[in-house]
């Protein structure tokens, strides 16, 4: 991916080029200038693949060292409203040239004690010389509302604001994903 991201860069508006690094969530501050982020972003439940509160608040140490005191950090997240989700399924496609992928992902709901979703994908990638199959399964690190919001509490990053997926304004609950606008606490 930081391949491919490398060929389509460009530089910004201001002439500056962005920084594309690798790096673990919990340790990467070390590749960026210390308050040098102005915006960063980590959606879709990425941030769910830490396994426990402890490399949370790393990660979010992390951040805040990066962080610009003017900067923002939006994190997408998914909250569980445990006992009440139901086994779902997502079905992703997508075609470039003669390539076809196929995703399907079964979502197993976690429970208040094991905290942990779990997630099983099947990805189908066609091409002209067949087809290549590739299972994979992981856990997410489940959260509802309070559990949420009382990690973020404990970390050196306060929440501004809680947005749909369109930037819209919302109050957060369980059961659904909400993009949280974090600043630097201090």
């Amino acid at each position: 991916m930081i391949r491919y991201a490398r060929k389509r860069m460009r530089t910004t508006d201001d002439g500056d080029e962005a920084l594309l690094r690798v790096a673990d969530m919990t340790g990467f501050a070390e590749h960026f200038p210390a308050e040098g982020v102005a915006l960063a972003f980590n959606t879709i439940n990425t941030i769910r693949h830490l396994p426990d509160d402890e490399d949370f608040l790393a990660h979010f140490g992390e951040m805040a060292r990066v962080l610009r005191p003017d900067g923002i950090y939006v994190v997408g997240i998914s909250l569980s409203a445990y006992e009440l989700e139901e086994p779902s399924e997502d079905v992703w496609r997508g075609a470039r040239g003669r390539c076809e992928v196929r995703q399907v992902v079964q979502y197993l709901p976690a429970d208040r004690q094991g905290r942990m979703e779990q997630v099983l994908s099947h990805l189908a990638i066609t091409r002209p010389g067949g087809v290549e199959t590739r299972d994979d399964s992981y856990g997410l690190r489940a959260f509802n509302r309070k559990q949420w919001r009382a990690l973020v509490r404990r970390s050196p990053l306060s929440i501004v604001e809680v947005t749909s997926d369109r930037g819209e304004a919302m109050q957060d609950h369980d059961g659904n994903y909400f993009l949280y606008v974090l600043r630097r606490a201090d």
